[in-house]
C-alpha cells in the first residue's frame, strides 16, 4: 500500500528513511513493518530514556550515517551508536548501563525489542507474536528479592506457571552466585523445604518493603562510582550554548536523582536486612531453648532405663553363670551391649548439652551493626534534587532566548556551574559517606549473617543427633527387655508367661502371705471362741 511520509525521524524504519532524506521520494510502498519498526523504537525510548540508533552529532545532523546505521544493522542487534566522527558503530544486543530497569525486566524486553527492530520483514516478529509476549509480560509475576551480599534489590519476572526451580536459575544468571551458595528467606522462613516443583504462583507475594532475601557467601561490590565519574567528566567538557546547557541540566537532575534513589533503596535495604537479622535471632534463642529442654528430658529417660537395665543385667549374668545354659552367652553378650550402648548415648547427650549452651552464649553476645547513613543523608541528597531541578527550570526559561550578548553567555556558565556544583556536592557526599558507610555495613552484615547460618545449620545437626538418639534408646531398651524374657523362659520353663517377671512374682509372694496371715487370724478367733466355750461349760458342770 501507498503511505504518506509522516513521523519522527528518529523512529521511522529504513524504508521511510531512505525515501524521506535520501532518495527524496513522496511515496513509499510499505507494509505493517514499518509500524512494528516504530513501535520497537518507542518501546527502547521509553525504557532506557535513549533512541537505540544515534550517529555522532545526532540523527538530524547526520542522516547519511543514520541512514547506515538503520539499514545495516546486524540481526539480533539492538542498539547501534557512533561516539566520534567518523568513528566505528559500536553494536550492542543489550541495554545501555544508563538504563536504570531492573536487570530482570531488561531480559524479559531484550527479545521482545530483537524481534521488533528488524528491517527484512522475513526475520520480524508478527503481530500474533508480539502481542503473546506482550501478555505473558504484562502477566507475568514480579518477585522482589534483597541481595543482602551487596544490599541491592533485583525483580525477577516469571510466568504463574513457571518453577520454583527457574527462580533460582535466574537469580544464579541476574547475581553469579551459584545455586548451591543460594539462601533464600521469607519472613525468617528458609524456602529450602518447598519443592523444586512448586509453581511461582504459589509462592508469597513480595515487594520492596517485603522481598525474598537472598544469602551467599559471595562478595559483590555494592556500587560502581566510575560511572557517575565519567558522566560528570562529560558534562564539565559541554560548551555553553542553549541546546547543550539544557542537555547539561537534564543530565546532572538525574545524577542527582539517581544517587538519591540509590541511597533510597539501600537504607531500605539496611532496615530489611537488619530486622530479618533481629528476628532471625530471637528464633534461634526460642529454638535453642526449647532443644535444650528436650535434650536432658532425653537424658533423664536415657538414665532412668539404663539405672533399669543395670540390675536387670547383674542378675541374668549371675544366673547364667549357675545356670547350665552357658551356651546362651551371646543373648548375654548381646544385652550387655546395649546396655553400653545406653551408657555412651548419655554422655553423647551430655556433650550435647555443652554444645547447645556454647551456641546461645553465641547468640546472645551477637550484636547489631549500627549504620550511619541515615535518613539525614537522604534528606541532604533530596535537598540537592530539589535545588538541580529549580536551577535547571531557569536554565529552560532562559533557552527560548538565543544569546546575543556576552552577559548571555556569562549566565549561561554561571548556571552550568551552579548545577555541576550540586552534582559535585551529591558524588563527595555519597563517596565520602553513604559509599563508605554501606561498605563497611555490607562486611559487617556479612559476617553477622553468616555466623547466624552456621548456628542455623548447627541446630538442625542437633535435631536430627536428637532424632537419631530417641531411636538409639528405645532399641536399646526394647533389646535388653527381649533378652531379659528370653532367659528368664529359658531358666523356669514355666507356661505363664507372666510370672517370670518380678512384679508378678511380689504380687504372688505378697498374696500369699496375705492369705496366711488371714488363715492364722481366723484359727486364733477360733481358738478364742473354743476356751470360752470350755469355761463356760466347766462352769455349768459346777
Amino acid at each position: 500500500m501507498c503511505l504518506s511520509l509522516a513521523g519522527t525521524e528518529e523512529y521511522l524504519h529504513p524504508l521511510l528513511y531512505k525515501g524521506a532524506f535520501i532518495q527524496k521520494s513522496s511515496h513509499v510502498k510499505v507494509n505493517s513493518c514499518v509500524d512494528k519498526w516504530a513501535l520497537g523504537v518507542t518501546l527502547f525510548h521509553a525504557a532506557s530514556g535513549n533512541v537505540p540508533f544515534k550517529p555522532y552529532g545526532g540523527a538530524r545532523r547526520n542522516r547519511q550515517t543514520m541512514f547506515l546505521i538503520i539499514s545495516q544493522k546486524p540481526r539480533g542487534k539492538i542498539c547501534g551508536i557512533q561516539e566520534m566522527e567518523n568513528g566505528k558503530i559500536q553494536w550492542s544486543s543489550e541495554f545501555p548501563t544508563s538504563c536504570n530497569i531492573s536487570s530482570g525486566l531488561k531480559s524479559r524486553l531484550v527479545p521482545l525489542m530483537s524481534g521488533l527492530l528488524e528491517a527484512n520483514n522475513a526475520h520480524q516478529w508478527s503481530y500474533e507474536t508480539f502481542f503473546q509476549e506482550a501478555y505473558n509480560l504484562n502477566n507475568a509475576v514480579p518477585i522482589h528479592i534483597l541481595n543482602i551480599c551487596d544490599c541491592q534489590y533485583l525483580t525477577v519476572y516469571l510466568n504463574k506457571s513457571a518453577r520454583l526451580s527457574m527462580l533460582y536459575e535466574m537469580i544464579a544468571t541476574e547475581t553469579d552466585i551459584d545455586r548451591r551458595y543460594q539462601t533464600i528467606y521469607f519472613e525468617k522462613t528458609n524456602i529450602e523445604h518447598l519443592s523444586l516443583d512448586t509453581t511461582i504462583k504459589d509462592l508469597p507475594v513480595t515487594s520492596r518493603e517485603n522481598p525474598l532475601l537472598l544469602i551467599s557467601t559471595i562478595d559483590v561490590d555494592i556500587f560502581n562510582s566510575s560511572r557517575i565519574q565519567n558522566d560528570i567528566s562529560t558534562l564539565d567538557n559541554a560548551n555553553l550554548r542553549n541546546e547543550m546547557l539544557v542537555k547539561v541540566g537534564r543530565k546532572a537532575a538525574c545524577i542527582i536523582a539517581y544517587l538519591c534513589n540509590t541511597v533510597e533503596d539501600i537504607h531500605r535495604a539496611k532496615k530489611c536486612v537488619q530486622a530479618f537479622r533481629s528476628d532471625l535471632r530471637n528464633s534461634n534463642e526460642i529454638k535453642l531453648k526449647d532443644l535444650q529442654k528436650e535434650f536432658k528430658l532425653l537424658k533423664m529417660i536415657a538414665n532412668e532405663r539404663l539405672s533399669r537395665s543395670k540390675p536387670c543385667s547383674s542378675q541374668m549374668c549371675s544366673i547364667q553363670t549357675d545356670s547350665p545354659l552357658r551356651a546362651r552367652g551371646t543373648q548375654n553378650s548381646s544385652m550387655h551391649q546395649s546396655t553400653m550402648e545406653i551408657t555412651q548415648v548419655t554422655e553423647y547427650i551430655t556433650e550435647r548439652i555443652h554444645d547447645v549452651s556454647s551456641i546461645m552464649k553465641r547468640n546472645l553476645k551477637s550484636k547489631d551493626f549500627t549504620s550511619l547513613c541515615t535518613d539525614e543523608c537522604i534528606g541532604t541528597l533530596k535537598s540537592y534534587l530539589k535545588t538541580s531541578k529549580d536551577t535547571l527550570s531557569d536554565i529552560l526559561k532562559y533557552s527560548a532566548v538565543r544569546e546575543k550578548t556576552p552577559l548571555d553567555l556569562v549566565r549561561n556558565k554561571n548556571l552550568r556551574d551552579s548545577i555541576l556544583n550540586l552534582v559535585y556536592k551529591a558524588r563527595n557526599h555519597w563517596i565520602n559517606h553513604c559509599d563508605c558507610d554501606n561498605k563497611i555495613f555490607v562486611n559487617n552484615i556479612q559476617d553477622i549473617l553468616r555466623n547466624e547460618l552456621h548456628l542455623n545449620e548447627k541446630f538442625r545437626e542437633l535435631s536430627r543427633n536428637m532424632e537419631e538418639l530417641k531411636d538409639i534408646i528405645d532399641d536399646g531398651s526394647a533389646h535388653l527387655y527381649r533378652n531379659t524374657c528370653n532367659q528368664k523362659m529359658s531358666i523356669s520353663c514355666s507356661e505363664d508367661l507372666e510370672s517370670i517377671f518380678k512384679e508378678k512374682t511380689q504380687l504372688e509372694t505378697d498374696g500369699l502371705i496375705n492369705s496366711s496371715k488371714e488363715s492364722l487370724h481366723r484359727f486364733m478367733k477360733e481358738s478364742d471362741d473354743f476356751e470360752s466355750l470350755l469355761e463356760s461349760m466347766t462352769t455349768h458342770d459346777s
